[in-house]
């Protein structure tokens, strides 16, 4: 547990999920049901290469980091350590929070041997906008991020946009056209 002022950076707890849910949604993530989330918290809580750190002023969750790490061939048994989600609530940004979460991240990189801390975000979030991650020391890179969207996850979406319905039956629904599809 690390504090600076009044804000503590600590582990996060199961009981702080509705208020983990706000952050993600703050960020422009669809809202998953709450079994769901809690499903995906207990799994990386368990794990001890990844962990979700959240700051907390007198007990009020503001912020979440969420980070993983695992070691790479290239760097020599060095790990590489990135950080998955960084969020504050709206109504916190720019108290320092998030600065706060990032040191708390340096200081668990350090201590599993990583030779860098990476991470991606949106060139449209407002932290990018007002050069949160390079006043942080961080670069950035000239290098493409790429992604391959599994054909389950879009038809998902693609159900879940014409339901509005985002959750584990329009998981379910979307898995099962799939299973249904005739492939030619």
């Amino acid at each position: 547990m690390s504090a600076a002022g009044n804000i503590v950076i600590r582990n996060a707890q199961i009981e702080d999920l509705s208020t983990i849910a706000n952050i993600l949604e703050s960020l422009g993530y669809p809202q998953s049901e709450y079994e769901e989330l809690a499903k995906t918290f207990n799994e990386i809580a368990s794990r001890t290469d990844m962990g979700i750190l959240v700051a907390t002023r007198a007990n009020i969750v503001l912020g979440l980091l969420t980070y993983s790490f695992k070691p790479q061939l290239r760097f020599s048994g060095l790990s590489s350590f990135e950080i998955d989600e960084l969020g504050v609530l709206p109504n916190a940004r720019g108290s320092g929070i998030g600065k706060l979460l990032l040191d708390k991240a340096r200081e668990i990189a350090n201590s599993v041997s990583a030779k860098r801390i990476i991470l991606s975000t949106n060139r449209q979030r407002e932290s990018y906008q007002r050069d949160f991650y390079t006043k942080n020391g961080f670069i950035e890179l000239n290098s493409a991020f790429m992604k391959y969207e599994l054909l389950i996850f879009i038809m998902w979406c693609q159900y879940a946009v014409k339901t509005r319905e985002v959750n584990s039956r329009s998981w379910n629904q979307s898995h099962q056209s799939l299973h249904e599809f005739h492939w030619s």
